[in-house]
């Protein structure tokens, strides 16, 4: 059996079902999500990070030049995905950084649609 707690409540799972491992990592990306978001974003900037990165990179900070910033962030956990052996100690850091980078992506590809 495995503690669990999501929304502030806890819950024991049997351990080891694929629904239950996903539900867990996807509480653990929440949880890294908001730690990361507490670092980078401003009180009026929620991409402060992606918005200084633009401008230093591509002298502009609209939502495209945020969107290639977040690619060239994003870049360097995806190399050490791609070279790193599936027990190396760093992959479980990098796969989670590049989920929280791609659901960001997915906030400003839809913001961007909709304006």
């Amino acid at each position: 059996m495995k503690d669990k707690v999501m929304n502030n409540k806890a819950f024991t799972l049997p351990y080891g079902t694929l629904h239950d491992d996903v539900a867990q990592i996807l509480f653990e990306i929440e949880e890294l999500f908001k730690n990361k978001n507490d670092q980078y974003r401003t009180n009026d900037d929620d991409f402060a990070n992606f918005t200084t990165g633009a401008m230093l990179r591509y002298g502009k900070a609209d939502m495209p030049a945020k969107f290639e910033t977040l690619k060239d962030y994003v870049s360097k956990h995806i190399a050490k995905v791609y070279n790193g052996g599936l027990l190396d100690n760093k992959m479980d850091e990098s796969i989670m950084d590049v989920a929280v980078y791609f659901i960001l992506a997915a906030v400003m590809h839809r913001r961007a649609k909709s304006n």
